[in-house]
């Protein structure tokens, strides 16, 4: 009995080690195909001055900004493939004996991009150096998709409508705003129909309802479960690029009929980069429109900070950005005529059967009756034809980190 209780219990740990190290081994998979749509690839041909192919040169790439380096050799066709390696930007650089020394910086690789490299070398000594400073624009051969990418310039210098770089998507041909009503004007470009957070987005991609479009932000899913739309992006001080995917991506987006909007936020590098900011709309600042009968009252406080830098010198990085908004404003609502005030019965305290239809006489209070008189009278046309109720100015805060 003893044997057969411990090898049960022997085979029960075994069977949970065994499912321990399945959820690790998916993690790591799924984390993986995740990362490929925040990520790029480069890939290329190595050749000679006479266009003979080049096997066994040692490609190796560094991202200047954090010293990340990735090698490969080239095979024997002369061709190489560096994939999932982080966006930014990259020096390349060749060496194969008989040869100079192949090197070209300016090199800017972005979300998603496959980009594609032939590079020749020359004959000569291994200590010759041939360098390329020019920015070459980088082609994508292997690669069909029609992509829109975003870029942190892009973010940082063109003026965006309460600070959300979701604005900028529709850039990208074939994607506009589903919020848009037929009359051409935007309801509310900041919610979503039918989402919970404030900052979402519901685009229409090639014609695809909104819900079609898969967004993500930093290799996981970014999309709100019960309204089926794009969550909030980072503020734009914690956004690297962002890219706008369509056309023929293959089954990477098998859940988005229209497109995907793949998010990168910023990251530390071996510099120590700082910031504070603050953004205010106050109506007391401003002269009051021209045609306007009353000030604007919107009061808009933006503010917040960004910092980053090294933990470890070329290892380790961190970076933080803080966003809160505080919106403060009365909105008039107005109530046209065709008041609905009691009838001079009901005011009197009779009402009418809602079973005999009979008319019932209920005794008024003094409190009642003392009320009564500051009820408007039935069908009361207020001065000007219109009431104006303001409502209540408490701020509403919105934190975006």
């Amino acid at each position: 009995m003893f044997m057969r209780n411990l090898r049960g219990s022997i085979e029960s740990r075994t069977n949970r080690s065994m499912a321990f190290l399945m959820v690790i081994l998916l993690t790591i998979l799924l984390g993986g195909a995740q990362a490929q749509v925040t990520t790029a690839s480069l890939n290329g041909t190595i050749l000679d001055n006479t266009g003979a192919l080049v096997p066994g040169a040692k490609i190796v790439i560094v991202q200047t900004e954090r010293n990340f380096k990735s090698e490969t050799t080239s095979g024997p066709n002369g061709s190489f493939r560096i994939s999932s390696i982080p966006v930014g930007p990259y020096v390349l650089s060749v060496a194969k004996d008989g040869f100079a020394r192949y090197k070209q910086d300016g090199i800017v690789l972005t979300v998603g991009q496959v980009a594609t490299f032939q590079i020749s070398l020359t004959v000569g000594a291994a200590t010759q150096n041939v360098v390329v400073t020019a920015e070459t624009p980088v082609v994508e051969s292997t690669d069909s998709t029609i992509q829109n990418v975003v870029d942190q310039n892009v973010v940082e210098g063109l003026p965006l409508n309460g600070r959300n770089p979701a604005a900028l998507m529709y850039t990208a041909p074939g994607v506009t705003d589903a919020l848009i009503n037929p009359a051409g004007t935007n309801a509310n470009s900041s919610v979503a129909p039918g989402a919970g957070l404030l900052g979402e987005s519901a685009p229409t991609a090639n014609g695809v309802r909104p819900g079609g479009t898969y967004f993500s932000l930093d290799g996981a899913g970014n999309v709100d479960p019960n309204s089926v739309v794009g969550g909030p992006f980072p503020n734009p001080d914690a956004t690297q690029e962002f890219s706008v995917v369509s056309g023929s991506y293959g089954a990477r987006y098998v859940s988005a009929p229209g497109g995907a909007v793949n998010i990168v936020t910023k990251s530390g590098t071996n510099q120590i980069h700082g910031s504070a900011f603050e953004f205010v709309r106050n109506g007391d600042l401003n002269a009051q429109n021209l045609f306007a009968t009353t000030a604007d009252t919107l009061k808009r406080n933006q503010f917040g900070f960004a910092a980053g830098g090294p933990i470890l010198k070329n290892k380790l990085f961190a970076f933080g950005s803080y966003q809160q908004t505080l919106i403060r404003s009365q909105n008039l609502i107005n109530s046209y005529v065709g008041i609905v005030t009691p009838t001079e019965n009901m005011q009197a305290g009779q009402f009418k059967s809602s079973t005999t239809g009979g008319i019932v006489t209920v005794p008024m209070s003094k409190v009642a009756t003392n009320l009564m008189k500051y009820i408007p009278a039935p069908n009361y046309t207020p001065p000007g034809g219109s009431l104006t109720n303001y409502n209540s100015t408490s701020p509403n805060k919105t934190n975006n980190p």
